[in-house]
């Protein structure tokens, strides 16, 4: 599809936006990146082959800087935004969700951290939630937190996230299709892979949306697995499959057999006597999760052994 030929050859931001049947949302998410205090930028639009009036109205905005692509079909948000990656101008790229609000001064506070730490390769923030659930985020600030955070969960929420161009062209780093859900996970695990370094603006500049569409993706247990062998893998290089296969199990959560306890206990001693830090990652947080992990397995293990000891002597519990 043909270009905009206005936009502009180097903006300093390209914000890209993945829209699927956003209709309801996606005007106030436009909007509110185009009333920034800071508006050197590009807005590229995806338009996932939604059947309503998201195009539509992405493309009745009268500004210069938004290109609007139309998917042929619905192809998912992860080829979505790595087609928004691969048309990309600017020094940064900007993740904004279609249903999600940046506050005005988002992009101006964003630029400023990255021009005064050109070691940090990707920035994101808090953010509060709106719509059927409220609260506000409590993300780790620095590199290392965030990084022992993946292992647990998403050390940068993919919302407020800003990364450096370059880094991610040179390094080839893009999302994976075949993921049907973390996709934002595995995109920042492939970051951390490649050297990338974090840091978490403690403001919320964004304002997410909660609502029924949220968990219209159900979480993928084969993704989970992988993506996060994927992180173990990087951080516990001195395990074996075999091992590496019990830890990974212990931190998602998988059933185990009592008769494995040993095991367990084995390789989780491995894990946390292990003080080198591979790719910045905060070992001693690291040692700590997996320590409470192993707890709460014991806790079970022997609550299981009481209960069935019970069951045999006929004594109810």
């Amino acid at each position: 599809m043909a270009v905009d030929c206005k936009r502009r050859e180097k903006p300093v931001f390209s914000v890209i936006t993945a829209a699927y049947n956003a209709e309801e949302y996606i005007s106030q998410s436009i909007q509110s990146i185009c009333d920034q205090t800071f508006g050197d930028m590009e807005i590229i639009v995806i338009n996932d082959g939604s059947d309503d009036a998201t195009s539509e109205i992405a493309k009745g905005f009268v500004d210069d800087r938004i290109v609007v692509i139309d998917n042929p079909c619905n192809l998912g948000l992860s080829a979505s935004f790595n087609t928004g990656i691969n048309l990309s101008r600017g020094e940064f790229i900007v993740r904004q969700d279609a249903d999600d609000i940046s506050i005005p001064s988002r992009l101006e506070e964003q630029y400023e951290f990255m021009k005064n730490n050109q070691g940090i390769v990707i920035c994101g923030s808090d953010m509060d939630s709106f719509g059927a659930a409220t609260g506000t985020t409590n993300v780790p600030q620095h590199d290392g937190s965030i990084k022992a955070r993946f292992l647990t969960g998403c050390g940068v929420k993919i919302p407020t996230s800003v990364m450096r161009r370059k880094f991610i062209i040179n390094n080839n780093i893009r999302c994976n299709p075949s993921y049907q859900s973390l996709e934002d996970l595995d995109f920042f695990i492939q970051c951390i892979r490649k050297g990338a370094t974090f840091q978490n603006i403690k403001k919320s500049l964004i304002k997410y949306r909660k609502h029924s569409f949220n968990n219209s993706r159900i979480l993928n247990y084969e993704d989970l697995i992988a993506i996060r062998k994927s992180l173990g893998e990087a951080y516990f290089p001195f395990l074996s499959g075999h091992e590496l296969r019990f830890l990974i199990g212990l931190i998602v959560g998988n059933r185990v057999n009592a008769e494995d306890l040993h095991t367990y206990e084995a390789v989780c001693k491995k894990a946390i006597n292990e003080k080198f830090s591979f790719f910045g990652e905060d070992r001693d947080q690291i040692s700590k999760f997996i320590s409470l992990k192993l707890e709460t397995l014991r806790k079970v293990v022997s609550d299981w052994k009481m209960q069935s000891a019970a069951r045999m002597m006929g004594i109810g519990l």
